[in-house]
């Protein structure tokens, strides 16, 4: 596997972790504040009721989208010196990456729908927690929520922003820390989907990521997946009939991008591998990693949720708090990133002779 940041200067954890404290807290203040100012959005499209998918979850995601378009910026004063491409926007590698990302959506595609004939009470348990009703709630969540949400937002909060700064720190274990923290905003569905398919499936991502560097690609990967597995369940939902052939398109149209990269997946298995291989260092720190990221995502939801919205100071309070993270992790030390080749060299000696 590539490393994280060649000739970078990685920050010590503690900065990073101090950084995205501020950034996390930066940005709740901001989306909360979006959140509660959108009452024109209230019962046009989405209906009030006691489900999980109101006007504030639309909200939020615009929000979301918003505050890192704002945040972007800041992130190249940081100690990280963040450009576009360590966010994953490049201009090269697009074929490779494209290969991989057919591969896994194939993956993908061929693992849900098995899921639908095997655990079907599950997947629909799954989808009845987002409680979305069919008709113009679906349209507006397949349309808005969908790319937006996951393609848009998740991809840049979980993979190109909570990802690329702390696999700086260690590859294995900040792929990881970001899966696990992914997989957890997902357990609203149930432990099982979260175990079995999020989990795994944001490893997979992360190993995806961390090989090509290519956001838009798992952008696009994440808003097809979605778009298929939302549809199908809907589709079931609407009428039981449609199951068997929902099952069996889904199921072919994976296999048939399983055949055409399976060279690309193969690579990724080679990866996948290897970052579990790599997860046997720093055994100490790496699951303190983990907890801490979840800690942090969960204190910054439960901040999106409780704090009061300050419409004249939000983004000014943002930006301030954005600035102190700028602030610590520019003053942070830096530590020389290993080179290859630079390991110890072994004592002088009698070596081993040609006998």
């Amino acid at each position: 596997m590539r490393p994280a940041s060649v000739g970078r200067r990685p920050l010590p954890l503690w900065a990073l972790l101090a950084e995205q404290v501020a950034f996390g807290i930066g940005s709740a203040l901001l989306v909360r504040t979006l959140t509660v100012q959108a009452p024109a959005l209230r019962g046009s499209v989405w209906r009030d009721g006691p489900r999980w998918f109101t006007v504030e979850s639309g909200a939020w995601l615009l929000g979301t989208g918003l505050a890192f378009l704002v945040a972007l910026p800041l992130l190249r004063w940081t100690g990280d010196r963040w450009t576009a491409r360590d966010f994953g926007l490049r201009r090269d590698g697009w074929g490779p990456a494209v290969a991989g990302g057919a591969a896994l959506l194939g993956l993908m595609l061929t693992v849900s729908h098995a899921a639908f004939l095997v655990l079907p009470d599950v997947m629909a348990n799954a989808w009845a927690a987002y409680g979305v009703a069919v008709g113009p709630d679906l349209v507006a969540f397949l349309l808005f929520a969908v790319p937006l949400g996951a393609a848009f937002a998740e991809e840049a909060l979980y993979r190109g922003y909570l990802h690329g700064s702390l696999a700086r720190w260690h590859p294995a274990w900040g792929t990881l820390a970001a899966a696990v923290a992914f997989a957890a905003a997902h357990r609203f569905q149930g432990w099982v989907p979260v175990l079995t398919f999020h989990l795994p499936g944001a490893v997979l991502f992360g190993v995806f990521y961390q090989r090509h560097r290519n956001l838009p690609v798992l952008m696009a990967v994440h808003l097809l997946f979605d778009l298929a597995v939302f549809g199908a369940l809907a589709l079931v939902h609407l009428d039981p009939a449609y199951h068997p052939t929902v099952d069996s398109i889904g199921l072919s149209a994976g296999l048939a991008l399983l055949l055409m990269g399976r060279a690309a997946l193969g690579g990724l298995w080679q990866d996948a591998g290897n970052l579990l291989r790599g997860a046997g260092t720093r055994w100490i720190a790496g699951p303190l990693l983990v907890a801490a990221v979840v800690g942090l995502a969960e204190g910054v939801e439960l901040l999106r949720q409780q704090a009061p919205a300050w419409p004249p100071r939000a983004l000014g309070i943002a930006l301030a708090v954005w600035a102190a993270g700028v602030t610590v992790s520019r003053r942070a030390p830096r530590r020389s990133p290993a080179r290859p080749g630079s390991a110890r060299r072994a004592p002088r000696g009698r070596g081993p002779g040609p006998g």
